[in-house]
């Protein structure tokens, strides 16, 4: 429905009528699957019952509001959106278009005196020429739905660029853990045992001279396993190999294979934080207990603008509160 002028005219008091803001959202079901479908409405804040048309497009009328959108320095806002479920329109839309995950939400600001003539009766705007570069568009994730009922649907929102949490294909975004595979791809560790999962010393200090490209310390039957021998299991995927040091002296059966004996064999694991990762990648030298150490082959004589650490977190994502 277009503004008719007699509307106009009983609306704006200002000397500058057509500076006016209007506020125009466009709700992306999927930037992956369908990066340029999207659903159009407006808040209808200038109280008239039509949608307005912008850039062509007609966004239809439909009450909504952000809250808590904020520009600091200190903290990234998460705003809340919340949308009238008129005729559990927004219900449909999440039925049909997997309840929004991973959805983008943009808020499109403009002025009045810029809308197209469509919008206004006689087909003309009274208030400047139409332009449709001039726009301010704020760009979000909906992270999660909050609640919806029969009245609206509230969504929590963060910055693009805010991806705590956040889930694309095949990766969790975590800020503090590394999501490779230990000893697989991604993670590229090929030297010697270094300790267990939860970051402490094997039980005895790994033995022997440690070499990846042997297959000589696979596990076998019927071997005399002496305490700190390193062994390994294959496996068909990745990874390939899973390393063990052992704990005890005993001979190898069916009954005390390292995948199912911890009681004689100590697993090398990761504890996939930044600090197990430093000690395979960063160190020139692997401590054990007893104050062993041997070199690390990944480091040692490497020179420091030659190291780097393959993390497979995302640490810059981290909310850090500033004192």
């Amino acid at each position: 429905m277009a503004l008719s002028q007699k509307f106009i005219d009983g609306l704006f008091s200002e000397n500058d009528p057509g500076s006016t803001h209007i506020e125009l959202f466009r709700l992306y079901y999927s930037p992956i699957s369908e990066p340029s479908s999207f659903f159009p409405f407006c808040c209808s804040s200038l109280g008239y019952g039509g949608g307005v048309t912008w850039q062509g497009v007609e966004y239809q009328p439909l009450p909504a509001e952000f809250e808590g959108i904020e520009l600091s320095s200190e903290r990234l806002s998460r705003p809340k959106l919340r949308i009238a479920n008129d005729s559990l329109i927004i219900s449909q839309i999440l039925r049909k278009k997997n309840d929004l995950k991973d959805a983008r939400i943009s808020r499109v600001r403009t002025q009045l005196k810029f809308l197209d003539d469509v919008n206004f009766d006689g087909g003309e705007n009274p208030f400047g020429a139409p332009d449709p570069s001039q726009e301010i568009v704020d760009s979000f994730v909906i992270s999660q739905k909050i609640s919806e009922n029969r009245l609206l649907v509230e969504f929590e929102c963060t910055a693009p660029f805010d991806l705590s949490d956040y889930t694309i294909p095949a990766r969790n975004v975590s800020p503090q853990y590394c999501q490779w595979q230990y000893r697989g791809c991604g993670c590229n560790y090929w030297g010697p045992p270094v300790e267990k999962a939860d970051g402490t010393p094997f039980s005895a200090a790994p033995t022997g001279i440690f070499n990846f490209q042997s297959n000589e310390s696979e596990w076998k039957y019927g071997f005399n396993y002496s305490s700190g021998d390193v062994s390994f299991l294959s496996f068909p995927k990745d990874p390939f190999r899973t390393y063990y040091v052992s704990r005890t002296n005993h001979v190898s059966s069916e009954l005390n294979s390292p995948s199912v004996s911890p009681e004689n064999w100590d697993k090398d694991d990761c504890s996939k934080n930044m600090f197990g990762c430093a000690k395979r990648h960063l160190l020139t030298g692997i401590s054990y207990t007893g104050n062993v150490t041997i070199p690390n082959p990944l480091s040692f004589g490497v020179s420091d603008s030659e190291k780097f650490m393959p993390f497979g977190g995302y640490p810059a994502t981290d909310r850090y509160a500033r004192s």
